[in-house]
């Protein structure tokens, strides 16, 4: 799953989350085995910085990563 633009709040560990989308994508992606990326030039415009305040279970990766994904994949869906 690739957060991306201001989708990476998510990813913002500081961020209030009363809903518990964070938990639910973090306990969902540690069960299925996919990573939490997150667009380090999005994280980065928004304050969230790899050693400071990116949350457990994220990792902030390139776009690169987001061009390789679609590549090996047979569909995108994007919200």
């Amino acid at each position: 799953m690739f957060f991306y633009e201001d989708g990476v709040t998510v990813a913002n560990r500081f961020a209030a989350d009363e809903s518990g989308t964070r938990a639910q994508l973090v306990q969902l992606a540690a069960q299925s085995r996919f990573e939490l990326a997150v667009c380090v030039t999005a994280a980065g415009r928004r304050g969230i910085r790899r050693d400071e305040s990116l949350a457990e279970g994220f990792v902030i990766v390139g776009l690169g990563q987001l061009i390789e994904a679609i590549e090996e994949s047979d569909r995108l869906v994007s919200f």
